[in-house]
C-alpha cells in the first residue's frame, strides 16, 4: 500500500509588500480613491467548478505533450484563469510520446487571483513537481511520464490539505468512502506508473468543511461513460474525479452532500461552457470527442 501526506497549501496573505493593503493605490494628484468591485470568492476548487457563481466563460483550448523525456508546462499565477481537467486517451498509447488537449475558463467577474497549473514531464519527476501546487483537478500516470492540472489558492485562504494514497482496485471504493466521510473529496485518479492493477488516488479536505460527504465509484468505458455520469448526476453526485486506469477503462467518482438535489450534465464534442457548466471529463474518441459538462 502507498500513502503519501503532502505539505500543507498555506501561502503567505501579503505575496509582496505592495499587496498588503486593501490592493488600492492613491492617484498621483491626490485625489481620492475609489474602489473596484469586490472581488468574488473561490468556489471550492475540489468540486470543479460545477454550479459555479460567476458565470464562468472558456478562454481557449490547448494542449500539454512529453516527448522523448521532455514535457511541458502552462501556469497561470496570480490570475483568475483555471484548467479543465486533462482530455485522456483510453487505447492506442503509444509509450514516450504522449498528448492531452485541456482549456482554461475565466470568470465574467473580478474573482480572488489563484494559481492553476498544466504540467507534463518524466514521471521520475512527479512528486517533486507537484508538490505545493494544490487541488488536483486531473492526472494522468504513465510507467514514463505524467500530466496535471491543479488549482490553488493565491493567497492561502482557505487551505487545502492534499493526499495521496495508491490501493489495488478492489480496495479502492471503500478508502474513498473513508476519505469522504472524515471531509476529503478524491479529485483525481489514474493507474498507478508502477505497480498494474493499482490505482493512485488524490484527495483534498477544506479547512472548515467538516462534512461527511457520500461518494460512489464507477468503472466506466468510453461508451458507457456519459450513460454512467448521468446516472450520477440524476443522484445529486458531482463528478470530482475521473481517471484512465486500463485499455479502454477509466473509473469516475461522484461525490454529493447527504440531501443533494439532481444535476444535469451535457454531452459535448468540444467544451462550451455556459452559466455554472463545468468540464468534469474529457475523452479522446473519433469522429469526436467526448467532453462530459456538469452543472
Amino acid at each position: 500500500m502507498f500513502d503519501v501526506r503532502m505539505s500543507r497549501v498555506a501561502l503567505s496573505a501579503c505575496l509582496a509588500a505592495a499587496a498588503c493593503g486593501d490592493g488600492d493605490t492613491p492617484p498621483a494628484d491626490g485625489a481620492p480613491i475609489v474602489d473596484g468591485p469586490a472581488l468574488q470568492p473561490l468556489p471550492d476548487l475540489r468540486f470543479k467548478w460545477v454550479g459555479a457563481s460567476p458565470v464562468l466563460v472558456q478562454n481557449s483550448i490547448t494542449n500539454l505533450g512529453f516527448f522523448r523525456d521532455t514535457g511541458m508546462a502552462q501556469i497561470h499565477d496570480q490570475m483568475e484563469f483555471a484548467w479543465t481537467p486533462l482530455e485522456l486517451t483510453l487505447d492506442g498509447l503509444i509509450p514516450g510520446h504522449y498528448d492531452w488537449q485541456i482549456a482554461d475558463f475565466t470568470p465574467q467577474e473580478s474573482i480572488e487571483p489563484f494559481r492553476a497549473t498544466a504540467k507534463a514531464g518524466p514521471i521520475a519527476a512527479l512528486d517533486q513537481d507537484l508538490a505545493g501546487e494544490g487541488v488536483v483537478v486531473s492526472i494522468d500516470l504513465h510507467a514514463d511520464a505524467y500530466a496535471f492540472t491543479t488549482a490553488r489558492p493565491q493567497a492561502g485562504a482557505p487551505d487545502y490539505a492534499t493526499t495521496s494514497f495508491e490501493l489495488p482496485r478492489g480496495e479502492l471504493d471503500a478508502r474513498i468512502a473513508t476519505e469522504a466521510g472524515l471531509g476529503s473529496v478524491v479529485t483525481a485518479l489514474s493507474a498507478s506508473p508502477t505497480t498494474a492493477g493499482n490505482v493512485r488516488a488524490y484527495a483534498a479536505s477544506r479547512d472548515g468543511d467538516s462534512t461527511a460527504y457520500e461518494i460512489e465509484v464507477r468503472d466506466v468505458t468510453a461508451a458507457n461513460a456519459f450513460a454512467n455520469a448521468t446516472a450520477l448526476a440524476d443522484a445529486g453526485y458531482i463528478i470530482t474525479a475521473f481517471g484512465r486506469v486500463g485499455d479502454d477503462a477509466a473509473i469516475m467518482v461522484g461525490t454529493r452532500a447527504p440531501g443533494a438535489a439532481a444535476r444535469t450534465v451535457t454531452l459535448q464534442t468540444t467544451p462550451e461552457l455556459d452559466a455554472g457548466d463545468a468540464v468534469v471529463a474529457w475523452l479522446f474518441a473519433t469522429p469526436n470527442d467526448l467532453v462530459i459538462v456538469q452543472r
